[in-house]
């Protein structure tokens, strides 16, 4: 059916056209690697904080902040 219509994959493509293929391959792949390492510091520091014991401050108490009452409580302190 291809042959039909006149068209065919090229199979030969130009040393250029396959090294522009890889460099943007390697582009993305970098991106990607790069998006993925700023999650997981952002990750990492986000559970160290919420692991963390408050520093009190005066008489104050050392509290906690869980991680459901930091998104879902109404009351701040």
């Amino acid at each position: 059916m291809s042959d039909e219509l006149g068209v065919t994959r090229q199979t030969n493509t130009a040393p250029r056209e396959r090294i522009a293929r890889w460099f943007f391959f390697a582009c993305a792949s970098v991106s990607v690697v790069v998006t993925l390492g700023i999650i997981g510091v952002l990750l990492l520091g986000a559970v160290e904080f919420f692991r963390a014991t408050a520093v009190p401050l005066g008489s104050a108490p050392e509290q906690t902040v869980q991680f459901t009452e930091y998104l879902l409580g109404t009351t701040w302190s």
